[in-house]
């Protein structure tokens, strides 16, 4: 969840880092100042040491002596359109922010993670459509086949579907020339030269 803060007509927007003012003046933040200001809009007249307004702005990273200066000094030039609130500065002490304005706070689905969930769900997508087709490619490849498979003898044939059975070749001799036996599990077919059926029979 991210929040956003309403002050009179004002919303700031610590998700998309910006401060949207009327007729759609947009303020962009930078994530240092975003950090900075959230921390003391959400306490206003609590002041703050340089050392935790550092700590929060660049969560632990080392910054220049003047790196504080300058953020501040930017924050005040981008909230002085709103009246009501300022950032004071207690020499020897730190930073408060003064305001005597009502902020409303308002909870919402943090649209970065929002983009982050629906770019995960797209890519579970494309890696199950992947999935499936790589599984339909080995139930296709792998699927049993139905070899049809002959053997011509003074131009008299004998096929077998499925089956490798030629063992019994004599069945030869009960054909004319241009014939041919067709077998398969449990079926024979005997086909004339114009390759009509002549005969068919079940058998074990």
């Amino acid at each position: 969840m991210s929040s956003i803060y309403k002050l009179k007509s004002v919303t700031i927007d610590f998700s998309d880092l910006i401060i949207q003012y009327p007729n759609n003046v947009v303020v962009e933040l930078s994530l240092s100042e975003s950090r900075i200001l959230k921390l003391m809009i959400e306490n206003p007249g609590v002041i703050y040491t340089n050392e935790e307004l550092e700590r929060s702005g660049w969560q632990g990273r080392p910054v220049s002596v003047s790196s504080l200066t300058v953020v501040i000094s930017s924050l005040r030039k981008k909230i002085e359109l709103i009246e009501g609130i300022k950032i004071k500065n207690k020499p020897r002490q730190g930073y408060l922010l003064q305001t005597d304005l009502n902020i409303e706070r308002k909870e919402v689905q943090d649209s970065n993670k929002f983009r982050m969930k629906k770019s995960n769900l797209k890519i579970h997508f494309f890696i199950y459509i992947i999935v499936m087709l790589i599984l339909i490619s080995i139930i296709v490849f792998f699927k049993p086949r139905s070899h049809l498979s002959c053997i011509t003898i003074e131009d008299k044939s004998l096929c077998s579907v499925g089956v490798r059975d030629f063992n019994v070749l004599s069945v030869l001799d009960n054909i004319n020339k241009g014939e041919i036996i067709l077998k398969s599990d449990g079926n024979t077919i005997i086909l004339d030269r114009f390759k009509r059926v002549k005969m068919s029979f079940k058998h074990d």
